[in-house]
């Protein structure tokens, strides 16, 4: 989370410094944090002057032209900033330069693949917005899978909810070549909405999952309960399974969860341990 700030923090010292004039092609960006980030996606505001232009290339005081893509009326770029330097980039029309390692957004055999070049996700291809009906658990979960480069496919997801489903939407937004990010939208009965969006930085190992909901009738989260400890192993978005540590009796409540599961074509070689206690007092371990 520190860094998630961090990185804004640089963001918004680059808006300020060239914010002085609407039609400016050149940003100044200063590292105030004392760290050096590498190949940071940062972004800025696409400069009047360029938004008629069929490219925007970027490039530093050196004449390096840097890996960007634009993207909803703005500029990305990945920066490297070493702690307590800056860059003066320059704006200007023209072929912008790719990552070596290209994010990439492919829709295939009824998904949407979401690939950084190191990792991948998958979500569920459609556009059925009021073509179902049915209870949220027969349709498929908004990620039907991650994968690292070489790898297979593992995992699966589900939507735990109190109302049946009316449609599903999926949309992809960005294709790359820096990111790629796609989002998987529910509709419910009621008018009710679940999206989950989610996006790849080229070369990055993860994947940054965005949640919006308003499922539930009372308004409120409700950690789900579980058959047994199998069940419980699945990892659940938001806390753990046990919800002793709530007020109230959340058993009691009725759940709107999205649930994400490893099990599905998982074979570790290996297990280690991070984290706090290693044993479950409850369980007997």
């Amino acid at each position: 989370m520190k860094a998630r700030l961090c990185v804004l923090a640089l963001a918004l010292v680059a808006g300020a410094t060239a914010g002085r004039s609407e039609m400016a092609s050149q940003v100044r960006i200063r590292e105030y944090l004392g760290r050096t980030w590498k190949d940071e996606l940062v972004s800025y505001p696409l400069p009047a002057s360029l938004a008629g232009s069929s490219g925007v290339r970027v490039s530093d005081e050196d004449g390096v032209v840097l890996p960007s893509q634009v993207h909803d009326g703005r500029v990305y770029i990945l920066l490297t900033l070493p702690a307590g330097t800056e860059k003066i980039l320059t704006f200007s029309a023209g072929e912008p330069a790719l990552p070596p390692v290209q994010a990439s957004a492919v829709e295939n055999d009824g998904f949407v693949t979401l690939d950084s070049g190191l990792m991948a996700l998958r979500l569920p291809a459609g556009d059925a917005r009021q073509a179902m009906a049915g209870p949220a658990d027969r349709v498929r979960g908004p990620v039907q899978g991650v994968k690292i480069a070489g790898g297979e496919w593992i995992g699966s997801s589900r939507i735990q909810a109190p109302v049946n489903v009316t449609g599903m939407q999926t949309r992809v937004a960005a294709k790359g070549p820096l990111f790629a990010e796609a989002s998987v939208s529910y509709f419910f009965e009621n008018g009710r909405e679940y999206t989950l969006t989610a996006r790849v930085t080229a070369g990055r190992r993860v994947a940054v999952i965005y949640e919006e909901m308003d499922l539930n009738p009372a308004n409120r989260y409700v950690i789900p309960s579980y058959a047994d400890d199998a069940d419980a192993s699945e990892w659940e978005w938001w806390s753990l399974a046990d919800y002793g540590h709530m007020a109230g009796d959340g058993g009691n409540e009725q759940p709107a969860n999205a649930i994400f599961s490893f099990r599905e074509n998982l074979e570790p070689n290996q297990c280690v341990w991070v984290g706090g206690r290693s044993s479950h007092p409850r369980k007997g371990v």
